[in-house]
């Protein structure tokens, strides 16, 4: 891991010491594109230095806002175990439910559009100016949107977090009850 993490930083420009990189495990685990962009992440922290030092890691990637990233991640990809052990951490760590269900909704409503821009065959570089989003990152996340969901099954997801997001503020349902189980209907 320690060779794959000084290559990938090498190839960036910097460079990272020893406790950096056992810090970066800690937080980012074996998953190499999780560790990519947290690195990612780091180096636009400590710009314009390239040493990456082990305060910068916790400075930057504290065990909530990995489990965070985790959980978009696992959104985006649609990896329900992953999901569901993510949003038990983050919760955990006292994290608002209706905060996630709102970046549930957004991350939604972003898959939405890059699928239905996709399909009407716009360039990646043209939905960036258009979604107020970097193409770069656009057309990072297509590839795994379009493997794991449809614009349909968007379309559904979005009836369904209204529903709960109601249920919520009319008192029938705690926050983290209904957006559990908005998150089994939309992605189990």
């Amino acid at each position: 891991m320690y060779a794959w993490l000084r290559q990938y930083v090498s190839d960036q420009s910097a460079s990272i010491e020893m406790p950096a990189v056992m810090a970066l495990e800690q937080i980012g685990g074996v998953n190499l594109r999780a560790l990519a962009a947290e690195v990612d992440k780091v180096l636009v922290y400590i710009a314009p230095r390239t040493d990456i030092q082990e305060a910068d890691i916790y400075a930057v990637c504290s065990a909530a806002s990995a489990s965070l990233f985790r959980f978009q991640e696992a959104l985006k990809t649609r990896q329900v175990p992953m999901i569901f052990s993510s949003l038990t951490q983050l919760l955990a760590h006292s994290e608002d439910a209706i905060r996630l269900m709102a970046l549930v909704a957004a991350s939604f409503r972003l898959y939405f559009q890059v699928l239905v821009l996709d399909r009407d065959r716009v360039p990646v570089q043209k939905m960036g100016p258009q979604l107020g989003k970097n193409p770069y990152y656009l057309k990072r996340i297509l590839a795994d949107v379009k493997r794991a969901y449809s614009v349909e099954e968007l379309r559904a997801c979005f009836g369904i977090l209204s529903t709960y997001d109601i249920k919520i503020k009319t008192g029938q349902m705690k926050p983290d009850q209904a957006l559990t189980v908005a998150l089994t209907r939309c992605v189990a």
